[in-house]
C-alpha cells in the first residue's frame, strides 16, 4: 500500500504542526503551527482525544484541507529505539526473528507494545535492524484523536526517523542536535542506523552542548565525524558552543522543499521530512511505520467507504438531475405543443413550412434527452458484479470507473498468485465483462501481489457505442447542455 499523497501531523506537548506538499513534494501548499490547550496532552500522552480531535477539525476546516489521508510524527519521548544484528534468514522469517529478539529491552510485555524495524544494512553473514517501539496505548490515544477527526492515519513515524532522513545517507557516524519549542532532541547514528536519542527537557536546554558531549562520549563505539543542527532554536552562537564542545565542524539540516518563508523553515523540518515520506505499511522492511498492519487495513477500509459514499451521492444528484432535466423538456415542450395546436385550430391555417421544422425539432430534442437517461448507469452495478467474485484474499485499494465508454480500471493487493487467478477467472465467467486485462508483472511475486486490472463493462459499452453523445454546456444550439 502506497499512496502519493497525504498531509503530515507533528504533535509535541504544546504544539500541533500541519505541512500539506504538492503532488510532487516538492513545494509546500499550506503549513500551520498551532498552540495546544493545556490538557490536551500530559507527559507525552494524550489525555482528551476529544479535545484534541476538534482543534484538528478547526485546523482542516480553517486551512480548506480536502486530503483526508493523513501521516502522524508523535513525540520522541514516547518511543523506544534499537539496533538490532541477526543472523541472515529468510526475509519471510526475519518479522518473527525480531520481535522475538526485541523483548530483551522492551519495558512491556509485546501485546502492550507496538513495534516495527527496518533492514538499514547488511554483511555476507548479518542483517543489521533499526527497531522502534512504542506503548500501544500511547499510540491510539494520537491515532484516536485524528480517527474521530475524520481523517485516515496511515503513516507513524518519530521526529528522530525524520531527521536522520534529513541528514542524508552517508554511512559515516554522525549527530543530530534539534532545538524547537524549547525541547532539545539529541541523535546518534550511523548511516540510517540509529543508535540512541535523548530528549532535553526546557530547563536543561542551557547544557546541551555538554549533553551533546556527553552521548558521543556514552556511544564511543560511533566515529561521530559529523555534527548536524536544526530547528528555529539553533543560532549560530547555539551552533558554536556545540562544535566548541565537541571539536567538529558544524552543518545545518536542509531540506529541498521549497515555499516556506525564510524563517520558518527550521521550524518544520520534522513535519516536512514526514511529508516528503512514502505513505508504505509496516509490511515492508525497508521503512518504519508504527502503525500495525491491522490498523492500516482498518483506515483503508474506511477511506474507501467513504469514497464509495461519495461516489454514489454524487451517481445520485446526477440521475436527479437527469429526471429533472427530462421532466422539465417534457413539460415544456408539451406545453409549447399545446399552444402551437391552439393556434392552429383558431387560425384554421394550413401550418407554416417553419413552424413544422420547429416542431420536428423540439421532437429531436426530447428524444436526446430520453436517451440520456436510459445511457447512465450506476456505479453499484458495476462495483456489486466486481465484489461478488473477488476472493476474500484479494483487497481492492482504488478503482477508476468511466460509465461514458464502459471502461473500469482497479488496483490493490492479492494475498497469493492462486487468490489472483481465481479472481481474474471469476471476471472472465461474467458475460458482463469482457477484454480482462492483468499485466503479467503483477504474478511476479508468490504473495502480496500488487495488481492493476482493466476491463470493460459491456452494458455500458454497448449503450455508450448505440446512443449519440451529447456535447456539455453547448450554447446557441437546439440541444441544451447536460
Amino acid at each position: 500500500m502506497q499512496r502519493k499523497s497525504f498531509v503530515a501531523l507533528s504533535f509535541t506537548r504544546q504544539k500541533l504542526q500541519v505541512v500539506k506538499l504538492n503532488s510532487g513534494k516538492t513545494h509546500v501548499e499550506k503549513f500551520a503551527s498551532i498552540d495546544l490547550p493545556q490538557g490536551l496532552i500530559s507527559d507525552f500522552e494524550v489525555v482528551n482525544p476529544q479535545g484534541l480531535s476538534v482543534v484538528i477539525k478547526n485546523v482542516w476546516r480553517e486551512l480548506h484541507l480536502n486530503e483526508k489521508t493523513v501521516g502522524v510524527v508523535v513525540p520522541e519521548f514516547s518511543s523506544f529505539v534499537k539496533p538490532l544484528e541477526l543472523p541472515k534468514i529468510d526475509i519471510a522469517e526475519l518479522d518473527e526473528a525480531v520481535r522475538w529478539q526485541a523483548q530483551e529491552f522492551l519495558p512491556s510485555g509485546s501485546s502492550e507494545m507496538v513495534m516495527d524495524w527496518k533492514i538499514v544494512g547488511e554483511t555476507p553473514e548479518k542483517y543489521h535492524i533499526l527497531t522502534l517501539a512504542m506503548k500501544k496505548a500511547i499510540l491510539a490515544g494520537y491515532v484516536d484523536a485524528v480517527s474521530t477527526a475524520g481523517l485516515f492515519p496511515l503513516l507513524v513515524k518519530t521526529p528522530s526517523l525524520t531527521l536522520n532522513t534529513l541528514s542524508g545517507k552517508d554511512p559515516s557516524g554522525k549527530l543530530i542536535v534539534y532545538s524547537n519549542f524549547g525541547e532539545t532532541i539529541l541523535i546518534v547514528a550511523h548511516g540510517e542506523k540509529i543508535l540512541g536519542s535523548s530528549v532535553v527537557s526546557p530547563e536543561d536546554n542551557a547544557d546541551v552542548a555538554q549533553r551533546a558531549a556527553a552521548i558521543v562520549k556514552h556511544y564511543k563505539e560511533v566515529d561521530v565525524k559529523r555534527v548536524f543542527i536544526g530547528g528555529a532554536e539553533a543560532t549560530q552562537a547555539y551552533a558554536l558552543a556545540i562544535g566548541k564542545a565537541l571539536a567538529k565542524p558544524v552543518e545545518v539540516l536542509k531540506t529541498s522543499v521549497h515555499g516556506f518563508p525564510p524563517d520558518q523553515i527550521q521550524k518544520y523540518l520534522v513535519t516536512t521530512s514526514l511529508a516528503q515520506a512514502s505513505s508504505v505499511g509496516p509490511s515492508d522492511e525497508t521503512t518504519i511505520n508504527l502503525l500495525p498492519s491491522s490498523w492500516v487495513k482498518r483506515y483503508e477500509g474506511k477511506r474507501l467507504k467513504s469514497q464509495i459514499w461519495g461516489l454514489l451521492f454524487l451517481s445520485t444528484l446526477i440521475i436527479l438531475g437527469c429526471l429533472i432535466v427530462t421532466g422539465g423538456a417534457y413539460f415544456y415542450l408539451g406545453g409549447e405543443a399545446s399552444k402551437i395546436s391552439a393556434q392552429i385550430e383558431a387560425k384554421n391555417t394550413s401550418v407554416p413550412p417553419e413552424l413544422t421544422s420547429k416542431i420536428e425539432e423540439v421532437n429531436t430534442t426530447s428524444a436526446k434527452v430520453l436517451a440520456i437517461s436510459e445511457v447512465f448507469k450506476t456505479p453499484q452495478e458495476v462495483i456489486n458484479a466486481i465484489l461478488s467474485v473477488k476472493p476474500d484474499e484479494v483487497t481492492i485499494v482504488e478503482y477508476k470507473l468511466d460509465l461514458d465508454t464502459g471502461k473500469i480500471n482497479f488496483a490493490g493487493i492479492a494475498a497469493t498468485r492462486e487468490s489472483l487467478v481465481k479472481f481474474k477467472s471469476g471476471l472472465e465467467e461474467n458475460p458482463d465483462f469482457s477484454a480482462i486485462s492483468i499485466p503479467i508483472s503483477s504474478f511476479e511475486k508468490d504473495i502480496d501481489l500488487e495488481y492493476e486490472v482493466s476491463l470493460i463493462f459491456v452494458p455500458a459499452a454497448k449503450k455508450a457505442g448505440s446512443t449519440p453523445r451529447i456535447p456539455q454546456n453547448v450554447k446557441d444550439t437546439n440541444t441544451p447542455g447536460i
